[in-house]
């Protein structure tokens, strides 16, 4: 499929998700803010960022917990801390994996997740347990191979508090990304879209910016313990916020979950994005991503509550699973500026084909 197909795809999913009927404004109470990062092909950790043995900078803005975006951290706040054999630095819990979130999934069993894991004062090795062995493999599972990911005592005691957990968390994640994958799909489920999306079959993100869908997540890793520093790196950035929903019902309370800039991980995969870990100024991806926060940490009131947008349409809307903190015409706008790009290089590229073709007729 050519560029402009692809654009032309995401722009009319980008129609589809942000229908305004399917979404409501709410309060959102933020409890802690980030940005991810992956690197894009294959689906690896970004490296480069941060030196092993940092720890990294947790400071609290306008009552929120906030993550640099040089640690890699993951919602609701797993950074990155170690590769493989170096120095953990980390008050919290450690895991050791390929990789917690490849950009629009979360990885990690909550079984691997305890499998791989350990309790951590100070600094760790990675790759090994609570009694200095490496890790083992199993007859039917293959040992990871690759990094260490912090979760500090402050975010566990901030999901404890909030019933709830890292796996949930994920879980939930997932759930907003299988629905926005879902958009247009026959069976699927999701609202779809009156007119020509109705048999619209696709996700946003183009072929080496996809999902992790199911069977392609083996896929994704293949790859991750090699290194060619010759090939183009490029760094995917995913800005996120813990934040907590209140409940519509007379019984109040809310739900606490991760939210994106427009309600799923996937639906901005590559906006934000750098040359490796380069952050000049042609590659700014990181920068821009932290803006984003710092943004959403400005918006905060006294109470740390800011207005979101909360997807009510499906089952993952029903239980509140797609809460997105930028307003819905932020993500069309940017599905049909890259649409117009991919048009104007189409016509570009005719007009040049002509031009040559006449000269040397």
């Amino acid at each position: 499929m050519n560029i402009r197909a692809k654009r032309l795809r995401k722009s009319e999913q980008a129609m589809a998700w942000t229908q305004p009927r399917f979404w409501r404004s709410a309060p959102c109470r933020v409890l802690a803010i980030g940005s991810s990062c992956v690197e894009v092909s294959p689906r690896r950790a970004c490296t480069g960022l941060a030196w092993s043995g940092t720890e990294a900078e947790l400071r609290e803005i306008n009552g929120a917990l906030y993550f640099e975006h040089a640690s890699s951290p993951v919602c609701p706040g797993s950074h990155w801390c170690a590769e493989e054999g170096q120095e953990c630095a980390c008050f919290g819990d450690v895991v050791f994996a390929p990789l917690l979130f490849n950009g629009a999934r979360y990885l990690l069993s909550s079984q691997d997740r305890k499998r791989f894991s350990l309790k951590s004062r100070g600094t760790t090795r990675c790759g090994f347990d609570q009694y200095g062995q490496p890790y083992e493999s199993s007859d039917d599972w293959s040992r990871p191979s690759g990094h260490c990911w912090c979760t500090p005592e402050e975010v566990l005691q901030l999901v404890k508090r909030h019933g709830t957990s890292l796996g949930e968390l994920g879980e939930r994640s997932n759930r907003a990304q299988e629905a926005f994958e879902g958009i247009g799909r026959p069976g699927s489920g999701a609202p779809l879209y009156r007119g020509s999306l109705a048999g619209l079959n696709t996700s946003l993100l183009d072929v080496d910016l996809r999902a992790s869908a199911e069977g392609e997540e083996e896929e994704d890793m293949k790859g991750q313990t090699t290194h060619d520093s010759r090939r183009r790196r490029t760094y995917a950035y995913t800005p996120w916020a813990l934040v907590e929903v209140p409940s519509q019902d007379s019984a109040g309370g809310g739900t606490v979950t991760c939210a994106y800039e427009h309600g799923a991980p996937g639906a901005t995969f590559g906006v934000h994005t750098t040359s490796g870990p380069d952050t000049t100024f042609w590659s700014w991806g990181g920068n821009e991503a932290e803006e984003v926060n710092k943004e959403w940490v400005g918006k905060l009131d006294h109470s740390r509550t800011t207005q979101c947008y909360v997807r009510i349409a499906g089952d993952a809307g029903r239980d509140t699973c797609e809460v997105g903190m930028q307003p819905l015409e932020e993500l069309q706008a940017h599905a049909d500026h890259a649409l117009l790009i991919a048009n104007v290089t189409l016509t570009s590229l005719i007009v040049i084909t002509v031009l040559v073709w006449v000269g040397l007729a």
